[in-house]
């Protein structure tokens, strides 16, 4: 018999998220089960890399999608398989040993001032907005595995990305989202750099309709 009652509680957030989260291993108990025993075998001295995401990493990709968000704005398989395939160096994991514990995704925009609302959409395809020219990195999604938060990885993939992106797409700026209720996200994000630019009325399906900022980064 598992024993999962010693996982950490589910207070802390994403990267870009402070919500409560769904339960992952509710929603895949299976996976979820044998998530928890190869967390058991990761060890301090395991190697940590980041790397490309590939396709046959999107089982663990979107565990750590669902553990991550609310029900309502969990992004769907196809939309990751999606970026996976169409901006690859705009995908990375990072990897402890041989376990995926998170990932960032991106798409490449042309530079706008004013960013149409629709840009941002959750579960828009990649195809419709991604340009291979384009000198706008806008960061669409990050996640870590709960047990594995507030150990400094979504700051080691997105300063990883952000040093790939200068020096491959020779970008300009970043762009991303964020929900008005994640105060200490946007603090993180102000001290790297972000400043709001706009906001989107009621763009999150949460509880609470919740507006987004609209942040950007110049390089």
């Amino acid at each position: 018999m598992l024993q999962v009652k010693d996982r950490t509680p589910r207070s802390g957030c994403r990267y870009f998220c402070s919500i409560l989260f769904n339960d992952p291993f509710s929603a895949n108990y299976e996976a979820g089960s044998r998530w928890v025993i190869r967390l058991h075998n990761v060890g301090d001295n395991l190697k940590i890399s980041i790397r490309n995401a590939l396709e046959n990493d999107i089982n663990e990709i979107m565990l750590i999608e669902q553990g991550s968000f609310h029900a309502n704005i969990v992004e769907s398989r196809d939309v990751f398989l999606d970026r996976i395939r169409i901006f690859p160096q705009g995908f990375l994991v990072l990897e402890i040993g041989n376990l995926v514990v998170g990932y960032i995704c991106s798409e490449l925009w042309e530079h706008s001032e004013d960013i149409p609302a629709g840009n941002f959409r959750l579960n828009h395809t990649i195809t419709e907005v991604h340009r291979n020219d384009g000198t706008q990195l806008y960061i669409s999604s990050l996640g870590i595995l709960q047990e594995h938060r507030k150990k400094g990885y979504g700051k080691k993939l997105f300063s990883e990305l952000e040093k790939r992106a200068i020096a491959e797409c020779r970008i300009s700026s970043m762009v991303l989202v964020v929900s008005v209720r994640w105060g200490a996200a946007i603090r993180i994000y102000e001290k790297h750099g972000f400043r709001e630019i706009q906001r989107i009325k009621y763009f999150f399906d949460d509880s609470a309709r919740s507006d987004a900022i609209v942040m950007r980064k110049q390089l």
